[in-house]
């Protein structure tokens, strides 16, 4: 399955809250050119790059 990008508020909240509902990060958090990124898993095989543009 082909991963779908995501740009939110805060990468680490909505990590945390990804884990919380049973997703499994794959990759990351990864930090370049400013932005952080992961790659997650959810529940019934859905992978998303979830990514914000804080460097900090």
């Amino acid at each position: 399955m082909r991963p779908r990008g995501y740009k939110v508020a805060n990468l680490a909240t909505t990590l945390s809250k990804a884990k919380a509902a049973d997703a499994t990060v794959l990759s990351g958090p990864h930090l370049s050119g400013g932005r952080r990124s992961a790659i997650v898993t959810f529940p019934g095989g859905y992978v998303a790059e979830i990514h914000d543009d804080n460097s900090g």
